[in-house]
């Protein structure tokens, strides 16, 4: 064991460093980072003063029981996973001798899949902003390629204008961990884009590399969050997110039997665990169909 005295602030740094290296996404990095200060801050200890001495496995349980109070089981097992995985870098590079987080109960998750997006709620939220100025192509546009590619929001924000091929229907995005995969537009979704780019050519901001533009630049992931629940409440669509529009088009493609190979391939899943997740939403819709077409009793 090394003996060394470090405040968890400056091991943080290191952390950080050590999950760039993995190329861990931006997203990653700053839930993790942030779950540890949660942790300390359950324990009223600033990371300028906290030390490894703090990561034990009394101190954990006491911290999910106490948040138990307070978060619902999804956000404390995300929040756990951030510190376990600190708790294991610690190990790993001798802070530590065992892994304080291991067998630590958890609460049970609940299902909180997002439910589908109805035809009506679509059709309310392209009359939300329909319009032939900037924003109301751009955001559009936005519509049209969440719904067509049930893209995550920080694989929107990456799209560029050079990487965007309209004639070929197509973009390239850079998904979790760095993976570059290519997604495909319908011809409407390419009709949007068209309408978006061609205003987007006198755009103060037009030689930025991004696709989607704001007055103040590129426009990032809070910036697609705020314009969606916005032209969500505007549209009587409550509860409108990035998410919802990818549980909407795994919904879609698992309803038309999309082979579960390609499915993995066009969302950027490693593991077919997220396509019955994503598509727990439209189950029992996917269920009924399937038992009226097999309708055996008509036939006998």
């Amino acid at each position: 064991m090394v003996q060394r005295v470090e405040t968890v602030d400056n091991l943080l740094v290191s952390f950080r460093r050590d999950l760039r290296s993995q190329q861990r996404s931006a997203r990653t990095i700053s839930m993790y980072l942030y779950a540890v200060n949660q942790f300390l801050l359950h324990l009223d200890i600033p990371a300028s003063e906290a030390t490894v001495d703090v990561f034990t496995r009394e101190n954990l349980k006491d911290w999910v029981y106490e948040s138990s109070e307070k978060w619902m089981p999804n956000t404390i097992n995300t929040h756990f996973t951030g510190v376990s995985r600190f708790a294991k870098w610690l190990v790993d590079e001798d802070y530590l001798e065992d892994d304080p987080s291991k067998r630590i109960p958890l609460p049970v998750e609940k299902d909180t899949a997002p439910e589908v997006l109805s035809d009506e709620e679509l059709a309310a939220l392209l009359k939300g902003c329909s319009g032939k100025d900037f924003q109301a192509r751009r955001d559009t546009a936005i519509l049209r390629v969440l719904l067509d590619t049930g893209v995550r929001v920080s694989e929107l924000v990456s799209m560029t204008l050079e990487g965007t091929d309209l004639d070929e229907e197509k973009t390239v995005i850079t998904g979790k961990g760095g993976k570059v995969r290519i997604i495909y537009f319908s011809s409407r979704t390419v009709s949007a884009l068209d309408r978006y780019v061609r205003v987007r050519s006198s755009h103060k901001y037009a030689k930025v590399g991004e696709l989607w533009l704001t007055q103040r630049g590129k426009m990032t992931t809070n910036g697609v969050r705020t314009m969606l629940v916005k032209l969500g409440n505007r549209s009587g669509v409550t509860g409108l997110h990035p998410h919802r529009f990818r549980h909407t088009w795994a919904h879609d493609h698992l309803l038309n039997d999309t082979s579960t190979v390609d499915l993995k391939r066009l969302a950027g899943w490693s593991s077919e665990k997220m396509l019955s997740r994503y598509g727990a939403s439209g189950a029992d819709v996917r269920a009924e169909q399937a038992a009226r077409r097999q309708a055996r009793g008509d036939r006998v």
